[in-house]
């Protein structure tokens, strides 16, 4: 069974369409499982200084994975290991290998140095975090965390490998593994370590996302080894890799941002946030993510090979879906923002002030997901093209717009009354605690907003094809996500008439038949209009079934 179990998680996906469904079912399943980690800290801790400290604890990892780990990022090393396989494969495995013993070495003393200074690091960014009672237990979590960036660093380098053997179920899945290992830290190293139980259930996941990648490389003769790394090749792939740093970096800036704002509003600010975001994260990983990891293997072969008409098909096809179904998930999420909070964080200490609240902060955070999934697709085309400053310039952008957003409307939000009211009572949180975070959130979409719009706009510059092959999804996708979600809308309208919303099963059992009958008038609007990509769906989905019923 075991060994069955692996040959299907390393089996080879070739189709675009396929492999991208084939890594949102896994990714799904990550985030589902991200969701369950996310409601049992809410069940535990409500929206307290725990968890707001427990997030903020991330921060100076992530800064260090964002502008270490990524100097030998996955999507220059695609290429190179690619090029390099093809003269021999010893040099696609000591380019494996110096990578790996850059990030031990460097990546692994920079976090021997931040665990060393991390009370003085931290007094810096979270003065506000200086005064309180488990500011010793902060430190300590966060000395613990700062193992994380090692891990993920050292698992980003040998799925390079797992990509280029296009074994996408098996990358979906490390997602699964990681947070099988924070959930385990959650439920039972908490109890027995504290605070620090939660940093090594975050440690084990990071292990468990590296472990799983390990047996496909062996296999493919890529094994890394000990060796004196060739400090000429590094220096090209660092070169080469520093523009994606810089721009995961401007990503990785705005979360620590957001937490430093939010640091000093209300208490429970920053889990709010968090919450919010990660709930907003399910949709794009499935939709965006899927598309983009599943693209960017192709897309490298495609340019090197110089099929500049197949290279600009394969992103608009890929585009062109990715956006039908952002569209559908920017309006329903909205609509069914409640719901969702409630179903998925509403137990133990989680207040119905804090689903209202991250309701709101969720559906603000929705209105963004299109440019945020078109983000992740372009820049991964443009680093398949070997053009590293373009998402650069992109991204850095996109988190000028929203820190300075972020700035500005908290400014606004604190200083002019009729704006905080006209919000407030646009996302429906008139007298809830704490509405400041929302001004926070709407900079943040802002800014990526902009960044997608600039994303299309000089892609679709270059290659005009590409314009011409998505822009008819916009308005097409728009005008059937809204109808449905109108569908959706009037469905809890008349439901919420006949059922009282007491239980858990209830708001579950309504948000279930308002977003299924949404989804039934979103792709039934689309079935009318002739779209191409609902024409596409239809033609995978009776391929799918046709094979099905002549294997059996």
């Amino acid at each position: 069974m075991v060994t069955s179990f692996f040959r299907i998680i390393r089996k080879e996906v070739a189709n675009l369409h396929a492999a991208a469904y084939t890594v949102a079912i896994f990714t799904l399943l990550a985030q589902l499982l991200a969701l369950l980690r996310d409601r049992v800290l809410a069940h535990s801790f409500g929206t307290g200084e725990f968890l707001d400290l427990y997030y903020a604890a991330f921060k100076l990892p992530d800064i260090l994975f964002a502008l270490i780990a990524s100097l030998v990022s996955a999507y220059i090393l695609i290429p190179l290991i690619a090029r390099a396989g093809e003269e021999s494969k010893m040099k696609a495995r000591e380019l494996l290998s110096d990578a790996i013993i850059f990030l031990s070495i460097v990546l692994g003393g920079a976090a021997v140095v931040s665990a060393i200074f991390a009370p003085q690091i931290l007094s810096v960014l979270y003065p506000s975090f200086t005064g309180s009672e488990l500011f010793a237990e902060f430190v300590l979590l966060t000395r613990i965390l700062l193992i994380q960036p090692v891990l993920l660093g050292i698992s980003s380098v040998i799925s390079s490998v797992t990509q280029l053997e296009r074994r996408f179920l098996l990358y979906a899945l490390s997602g699964v593994f990681y947070n099988v290992g924070i959930i385990f830290g959650i439920l039972v190293l908490e109890p027995i370590f504290g605070i620090a139980g939660l940093g090594y259930g975050v440690v084990l996941g990071a292990f468990l996302h590296m472990a799983l990648h390990i047996p496909v490389v062996v296999a493919s003769g890529l094994a890394p080894y000990i060796k004196v790394p060739d400090i000429a090749r590094l220096k090209s792939v660092v070169l080469h890799s520093f523009p994606r740093s810089l721009a995961l970096s401007a990503h990785i800036l705005i979360g620590v941002a957001v937490t430093i704002l939010a640091a000093n509003l209300s208490e429970g600010s920053i889990t709010i946030f968090n919450f919010a975001y990660n709930l907003e994260s399910v949709p794009l990983a499935l939709i965006g993510a899927s598309y983009a990891v599943v693209a960017f293997p192709t897309l490298a072969t495609l340019h090197a090979a110089n099929d500049v008409t197949m290279f600009v098909k394969r992103v608009s096809d890929a585009a062109r879906h990715l956006v039908l179904w952002s569209m559908f998930a920017l309006v329903i999420f909205i609509v069914l923002r409640a719901h969702l909070v409630r179903v998925v964080f509403g137990t133990g200490e989680f207040t119905w002030n804090d689903t209202r609240l991250t309701a709101a902060v969720l559906a603000i955070l929705m209105v963004s997901i299109v440019g945020q999934a078109l983000v992740l697709l372009i820049a991964r085309a443009y680093y398949a093209a070997g053009k590293t400053f373009t998402p650069l310039i992109i991204q850095g952008l996109g988190a000028f717009i929203s820190i300075g957003g972020a700035i500005v409307l908290l400014y606004v939000h604190e200083q002019v009354p009729a704006y905080a009211y006209f919000m407030e009572s646009l996302l429906r949180i008139s007298f809830v605690p704490g509405t400041e975070i929302i001004s926070i959130a709407l900079g943040v979409s802002i800014g990526q907003v902009f960044a997608g719009l600039l994303a299309f706009v000089l892609f679709a510059r270059q290659h005009p094809v590409f314009r011409r092959a998505v822009l008819p999804v916009f308005f097409q996708s728009f005008s059937a996500a809204i109808i449905g979600g109108a569908t959706a809308y009037s469905t809890l309208t008349l439901l919420g008439g006949i059922f009282a919303l007491t239980s858990l099963t209830a708001v579950l059992a309504q948000g279930v038949l308002a977003g299924t009958l949404g989804l039934i008038v979103f792709l039934f609007v689309l079935w009318g209009l002739s779209n191409r990509e609902f024409q596409e769906i239809q033609a995978g989905m009776a391929g799918f079934l046709q094979k099905k019923s002549q294997s059996s």
